[in-house]
């Protein structure tokens, strides 16, 4: 899996496109650790950009509804909703799975946050775009 960014990802609203660009990084450092065919046990070092990619997604979402909230932006708990239900997926994945499979379990975990960051900035993100450029967000 490949977390690279690309500027088909812009919406021309600076803060969010920096935001989502580093999500990819640390998505990215961390696909790079699990993937590493090093023989080398890396738990320390997973666990601690875990950490951080939990950390940056609320960072990163509480930066988006604090504009929405901002901006009356009528979908709020609709997208919030999508929010809380990714940080505690993320969070269900290192409870329920880190002990028992640490490679699985971070793989499938992988697949999680690429298949969500797209969908969720592909669908739910692209509708709030118009309403942020409309009351002078961007």
């Amino acid at each position: 899996m490949n977390f690279y960014w690309d500027d088909k990802y812009n919406f021309n609203i600076n803060e969010i496109d920096c935001q989502h660009k580093k999500f990819f990084e640390v998505a990215d450092e961390l696909d790079s650790l699990v993937l590493a065919n090093d023989n080398y046990d890396k738990f320390d070092e997973i666990n601690v950009i875990y950490i951080e990619l939990q950390k940056y997604a609320i960072y990163h979402f509480e930066t988006e509804e604090q504009l929405m909230l901002k901006t009356s932006y009528p979908n709020y708990q609709e997208h919030k909703k999508e929010h809380d239900d990714f940080a505690d997926k993320i969070l269900s994945f290192y409870l329920d799975s880190f002990d028992q499979d640490k490679n699985n379990a971070l793989k499938e975990l992988l697949d999680f946050v690429y298949k969500w960051i797209i969908s969720h900035m592909f669908n739910s993100d692209m509708k709030y775009i118009v309403h942020f450029e409309n009351h002078g967000i961007v």
